[in-house]
């Protein structure tokens, strides 16, 4: 596995290019962590929902099918599950970060103002 292409979609027809992130050396092999999608609070993208779809590649083109969240940004912390729900390294996912996603998110009734 070498890189992890990120698609975020904004209902409304909110379109985002793109992005790629490229998978760390030492950790080609098998993906345990997190991706970081950067926001900032002056955007005011409270109650925005939005997808995140990622497929992963290897090297040689091959790639995964593709998995889609839903993302909601509201303000508040990531809640972990209950320790009776959690995987057994939950401490080690939550604490090794695979990379960035380069997408710089606007709110679509916002777009052009100031611009």
């Amino acid at each position: 596995m070498s890189r992890i292409f990120c698609r975020i979609d904004q209902p409304g027809g909110q379109v985002y290019r793109p992005d790629i992130t490229r998978i760390k050396k030492g950790l080609e092999g098998q993906l345990d962590g997190y991706l970081v999608l950067r926001t900032y609070s002056q955007q005011d993208l409270f109650g925005v929902s939005l997808t995140l779809t990622l497929i992963i590649a290897d090297g040689a083109g091959n790639e995964s099918r593709s998995v889609t969240f839903p993302l909601t940004i509201n303000g508040e912390k990531m809640k972990t599950p209950p320790a009776d729900q959690a995987p057994p390294n939950l401490e080690k996912l939550l604490n090794q970060r695979l990379g960035y996603i380069g997408i710089d998110l606007m709110r679509r009734d916002r777009m052009g103002a100031g611009d």
